[in-house]
């Protein structure tokens, strides 16, 4: 009787044990699950600081690519950085429309000389600009001003550039002509001298002989 007792027991720790360690496993495996699981998305309320949302009314030439050798008139859009105040994207845009003039001086000459063409606002603002554009810009939740010009440069530019470029180059040759005969006049005179000083010596010479 005791051993069947005994025996009985033994199967019902057995039985019990088995039943933890599957209870435990499968907790294990649901734990390991939900770690497994891709979180959920969260939603954010504020937008990135990078991004940055135009209006439906912007025009679509701002920020569009420079339009070259494609036409009569080459076309180059220039729009401020994201401001505060107009004012303050007037600013900006004065130094990016002569950034942009000098990149398109260079592209019609090839050179990189600031000299190759006299620019200045006023110029720019009377004979290059044929569109103006100012708006709101939403960088990330952050109203912003921005304004952007439309450049546009003629044949009749491109002539004046391509002609004050060639008067450039003419004057460097002549600039460099005046140098070598500077340069030329100055061995003259420094020959003639050394010339004089031989000259004297050997006469010097010949009194000396002749008197002796």
């Amino acid at each position: 009787m005791s051993q069947i007792l005994t025996s009985g027991s033994v199967c019902l720790v057995m039985m019990f044990v088995a039943t933890a360690v599957t209870y435990a496993d499968t907790v294990d495996a649901k734990e390991d699950s939900k770690k497994s699981e891709p979180a959920a998305p969260v939603e954010l309320s504020v937008a990135p600081l990078d991004h940055v949302q135009y209006p439906e009314t912007r025009p679509a030439w701002v920020g569009q690519q420079p339009i070259l050798d494609d036409g009569p008139v080459d076309v180059w859009s220039v729009a401020s950085s994201g401001y505060e105040t107009i004012e303050e994207c007037d600013a900006n845009l004065k130094v990016m429309q002569r950034i942009a003039v000098n990149l398109y001086i260079q592209h019609v000459t090839g050179s990189v000389r600031e000299e190759t063409f006299p620019i200045n606002d006023d110029w720019i603002e009377n004979e290059l600009i044929t569109d103006r554009y100012e708006g709101t810009i939403l960088v990330g939740d952050v109203e912003q001003q921005e304004v952007a010009v439309r450049l546009e440069f003629d044949q009749e530019t491109r002539k004046k550039i391509i002609a004050s470029y060639n008067n450039l180059q003419v004057y460097d040759r002549l600039v460099s002509t005046a140098v070598l005969i500077g340069l030329g006049f100055v061995l003259l005179i420094c020959v003639s001298a050394l010339l004089g000083i031989v000259s004297r010596r050997v006469q010097r010479r010949e009194n000396i002989q002749y008197a002796v």
